[in-house]
């Protein structure tokens, strides 16, 4: 996640798209870091909606959502 970050800010499509490859074959793992908690919102929802993530269930999908709003709920409320 923090891979992907630095990606986007210096536009290395390549890496970016590397580690993104990486949070969806790895989810579960990926979930479980701080780094997870602190992505974008924009790369949250990229990692989310992409059909290869590889899940057991969309419930844990679901949790983890929740969990990344519940990290921050002041900043990421709307308004």
């Amino acid at each position: 996640a923090g891979i992907s970050a630095f990606a986007d800010r210096h536009n290395c499509t390549d890496l970016a798209s590397s580690s993104e490859s990486f949070a969806r074959h790895h989810f579960i793992d990926v979930v479980q870091s701080e780094e997870f908690m602190n992505i974008s919102a924009k790369q949250l929802t990229r990692i989310l909606s992409d059909d290869e993530l590889t899940v057991q269930s969309e419930e844990r999908v679901f949790e983890a959502a929740l969990a990344w709003i519940k990290y921050d709920a002041d900043a990421r409320q709307v308004p």
